[in-house]
């Protein structure tokens, strides 16, 4: 019997309580002479080299998970006609929110729309269990240079990979005494969270992203610490609270050996911040810092391990320890680049939300690419606009000093 890692059975677990979300998507429009021929044999390769994309999930006698490893075969390829981009783009987005199987299904759905000959939408949906956000961009790599007709080298077993971990207790401890007593984040909450979200899309400028990093080296901290300073600041400003954790996640991929593997090895640490006395941009910086080279030192600690060793009671109206994810990708994320072939990255709702809040930055040129998911319990369209508003107000000001 497979075991799975921790996130995996917290990811099964969950699934079982709700089906919705969890899933990891892309779409893109290609504009030129698409060959679906081999696009499907590339994905077939993809699946065959890694082998959490062709796992099963089915339930044991007992209620467990009894997780059964498929060997390579073909893989269904979704098609249809559409009257349209409106019409395809709906398509991708109701193929990307259906939810899985995981019993019965591979974790890894592929559709294309066809507009006319030269003109299709490839949807590409992944359950989280066996992906992460790397995962997904080497997904589109491989997918890329397979179509080309490119070899790839082999790469290492998921399994194997996961098999090194060893959680140690002294982090764990260090974990549970940093996190101790953090407070939620203040809000009106229903008495259960519905898991449904929305998101709003929005660019940090150029001149803007080049006054982050500019800050940055005068302070002698990182873009990120910044960046997260800034998100720190709009939520105190909103809530009044001094003293509250973010979530931040985390690669995950410290062993070289998982490089270039498809698979779930992502982590979140919590990120507690400390806003007390109004602190000064440079004290603030200090501050986040100091907080976040305690929490990357302890990141192979699983979320869960945390969670327990906290011992913080579970509240269905809310998640543990941190209401709100923050995400910053300082280095280019692999999108589908076919040869040949124009390939246009398309927005895509997912109409779920893993928290309160998850404000992500991905580099794009000289800009960051920025979204914020919202859960729609707490928040609407027009209140998420405001946020992104303040976000880059903040970052203008402490930029400026």
């Amino acid at each position: 019997m497979l075991d799975l890692s921790p996130a995996q059975h917290s990811l099964w677990v969950l699934h079982q309580l709700d089906d919705n979300g969890f899933t990891l998507s892309s779409a893109h429009r290609l504009r030129g002479p698409f060959d679906l021929g081999a696009f499907t044999a590339a994905v077939d390769a993809v699946v065959a080299r890694h082998s959490p994309l062709r796992t099963r999930f089915p339930v044991r006698d007992d209620g467990g998970p009894d997780p059964v490893v498929d060997p390579p075969g073909p893989v269904t390829v979704e098609t249809v006609e559409a009257e349209g981009f409106t019409a395809a783009h709906a398509e991708a987005v109701r193929f990307c929110t259906r939810p899985f199987d995981l019993g019965r299904e591979w974790p890894l759905r592929v559709l294309v729309a066809r507009l006319s000959t030269e003109d299709h939408v490839v949807a590409l949906a992944v359950h989280h269990i066996a992906c992460d956000g790397v995962s997904l961009g080497l997904l589109h790599d491989e997918l890329s240079q397979l179509y080309g007709g490119a070899e790839l080298p082999p790469v290492a077993d998921h399994r194997e990979l996961l098999a090194r971990r060893v959680v140690d207790p002294a982090a764990v401890a260090r974990c549970r005494d940093r996190l101790a007593g953090v407070p939620p984040l203040a809000a009106d909450r229903p008495p259960v969270r519905s898991g449904k979200g929305d998101q709003v899309w929005f660019t940090v400028p150029a001149d803007l992203t080049g006054a982050v990093r500019a800050c940055a080296r005068r302070h002698r901290v990182t873009a990120f610490m910044v960046l997260l300073a800034a998100f720190q600041l709009v939520l105190h400003r909103r809530t009044g609270q001094v003293d509250f954790a973010v979530g931040v996640p985390v690669a995950g991929r410290g062993d070289p050996d998982s490089e270039h593997v498809i698979g779930l090895f992502t982590n979140t640490v919590v990120v507690r911040a400390d806003l007390g006395g109004g602190p000064s941009t440079a004290e603030l910086l200090r501050r986040v810092r100091e907080a976040a080279f305690a929490a990357f030192a302890d990141q192979d600690v699983p979320l869960d391990a945390v969670v327990a060793a906290v011992g913080e009671p579970p509240d269905p109206a809310r998640t543990p320890l941190f209401q709100v994810l923050f995400t910053f990708q300082d280095a280019p994320v692999g999108r589908l680049a076919l040869p040949g072939v124009r390939c246009v990255e398309l927005d895509l709702p997912a109409g779920t939300a893993a928290s309160d809040l998850e404000l992500e930055l991905v580099r794009d040129g000289d800009e960051l690419a920025g979204s914020l998911e919202y859960s729609t319990d707490l928040h609407d369209s027009g209140t998420a606009a405001a946020l992104t508003a303040d976000f880059l107000a903040v970052l203008d000001e402490i930029t400026a000093e």
